[in-house]
């Protein structure tokens, strides 16, 4: 961890990700110019299967309140990836109003935990994947940390989809840099660029509010987007 600490800070997060694995796992880079089509191995398997293990995220019990503190609380709440709900969690302690929260999770084992923790009439968590899933309604904000980045080959597919449903704002983190690879559990990341970012805003019709930044942990700082359906 104090390694870590030291790195990040002399060479920044995208880069010391991409000296290790120049390092350790030259195999795991993938070049970004070159995407294929799909990776050998599923790279979903890995979030269908997940348990809302609270060390989960960078073996440590990860609090929501550095994203939440970012965000504006209203209305109809969607949360893509809640995991074991932090996010949730964060809202909750806080006491920020809000009409309905919906969780969406590729994992029946998180969405079965999330309901016994959480499940009420304003509470509610569906199982289904955010490239594809179907909605009857529409939302004042959508939130998600953490999750876009191992979105496959990018976020465009998901973020169009869920557009179709946003009424308000949408808010996610993404790691800030030109990146992409499979750590050795299967798990793939990719780090972007404001450019690409802004890119891919306009492909799904939506208009950037602001960047910031949300510090999660010392030396994991992740780039907030921010952003309204366009017109």
């Amino acid at each position: 961890m104090f390694l870590r600490k030291i790195g990040v800070k002399i060479l920044g997060e995208s880069n010391l990700a991409l000296f290790y694995l120049k390092l350790f796992h030259p195999d795991r880079i993938i070049d970004i110019k070159n995407l294929p089509k799909q990776l050998p191995s599923d790279t979903k398997k890995r979030w269908l299967l997940s348990k809302p293990d609270a060390h989960l995220t960078w073996g440590i019990n990860l609090s929501g309140d550095a994203f939440i503190d970012k965000v504006k609380i209203l209305g109809k709440i969607l949360e893509i990836g809640p995991g074991g709900g932090r996010l949730l969690v964060s809202i909750l302690d806080k006491e920020l109003s809000f009409d309905s929260y919906l969780g969406l999770d590729l994992s029946n084992n998180n969405i079965n935990y999330l309901n016994k923790k959480f499940g009420n009439q304003k509470i509610k968590f569906k199982q289904g994947d955010a490239e594809n899933i179907q909605f009857n309604e529409k939302f004042d904000v959508i939130i998600s940390s953490l999750t876009f980045k191992h979105m496959y080959p990018t976020f465009e597919k998901a973020l169009t989809n869920l557009c179709k449903y946003l009424k308000g704002t949408i808010y996610f983190d993404l790691i800030e840099g030109n990146l992409a690879y499979v750590q050795p559990d299967g798990t793939y990341i990719k780090h972007y660029t404001k450019k690409e970012i802004l890119e891919i805003l306009i492909q799904c019709n939506l208009k950037l509010e602001r960047f910031d930044k949300v510090v999660h942990q010392p030396s994991w700082t992740r780039l907030l987007v921010k952003a309204k359906v366009a017109g």
